[in-house]
């Protein structure tokens, strides 16, 4: 099987953009798009030969190798394969009301409102004259 290629033809001159490019498989265009994709590996040695650095100038041909090695992915990691499946949590412990919790130096407590659980800040208390006071 042949390694699928693709092929930017950059145009240098305002020329080429507004001309195009005549090949052996009839016109090409720019389309007003500053990139043209060939994946035709003879057509784009062609357009190198008549109108790259060996001809003209007026364009510049590159392989595109990202999409090569994507596309036959040649070991490189460009390609991802995604497997998921479902999350085992047997180990998770679940919260119950009543239940606190420390973020950030700030404890907090599990309420249930609307049947859903939440986390509300526990009041700290401090010593007023001997005596405990919550503060909110």
């Amino acid at each position: 099987m042949a390694k699928k290629k693709k092929f930017a033809v950059i145009p240098r001159t305002k020329e080429a953009v507004l001309d195009g490019l005549r090949t052996g498989k009839g016109h090409r265009d720019f389309n007003g798009k500053s990139i043209m994709y060939i994946s035709d590996p003879a057509e784009a040695r062609e357009i190198e030969a008549d109108y790259g650095q060996k001809g003209t100038g007026d364009v510049y041909v590159a392989e595109d190798a990202q999409y090569t090695r994507a596309m036959n992915n040649d070991g490189v990691d460009s390609v991802h394969n995604y497997t998921f499946s479902g999350v085992d949590m047997s180990g998770v412990k679940k919260a119950r009301v009543g239940q606190r919790k420390l973020i950030n130096g700030t404890e907090y407590r599990y309420v249930e409102i609307d049947g859903k659980l939440t986390l509300e800040p526990v009041p700290q208390k401090r010593r007023k004259g001997g005596r405990e006071a919550e503060v909110e």
